[in-house]
């Protein structure tokens, strides 16, 4: 056997590997975005109902401080080129976590600035635990297949680099 088989079956293997770590980090990197969002929506339910703050004092301040700023970043700057705010956080997630929990938010987020401020906070409160149940499932779903993925990826290699060798 040659020294340049092994080594290919070596870079297959490798390569078949890092796909499936690639693919199952990138999943856990948006499950992590899913739950920075619901702390958010949290704590923007928290300043609503106690806080008694002005909608873009609270928005400032998850473009500051939030977890996930880039989310409330992208939804302000595009709701200042004009558009509801609900639409504008709505596109942000879909962009950078996923259309389903966009979906998820446009039924149950209610239009950030409405007169009762008691009612918003119960609805925005609502969608937080609505983004919560929807987290622990695809958590579930995401574990079984990223256990799935990593392995099949694996044996994917190692057949590969059987076959070169």
């Amino acid at each position: 056997m040659s020294f340049l088989r092994f080594v290919s079956a070596g870079l297959l293997f490798v390569s078949c590997a890092s796909f499936g770590f690639i693919r199952t980090e990138r999943e856990k990197k948006k499950l992590g975005t899913i739950k920075g969002l619901i702390t958010d929506l949290k704590e923007m339910e928290h300043e609503v109902r106690f806080g008694r703050w002005d909608t873009a004092v609270i928005l400032s301040r998850l473009v500051s401080s939030g977890m996930e700023k880039d989310i409330w970043r992208e939804a302000v700057r595009k709701s200042e080129k004009g558009g509801s705010f609900r639409r504008s956080l709505m596109d942000a997630v879909e962009k950078l976590i996923d259309p389903s929990v966009s979906e998820l938010l446009g039924k149950h987020l209610p239009e950030v600035c409405s007169s009762d401020s008691c009612a918003e906070a119960e609805r925005i409160r609502s969608a937080a635990d609505y983004l919560n149940e929807y987290f622990s499932i695809r958590k579930a779903k995401s574990d079984e297949k990223n256990k799935l993925t990593l392995s099949l990826s694996i044996l994917a290699g190692a057949a590969a680099a059987i076959t070169v060798l």
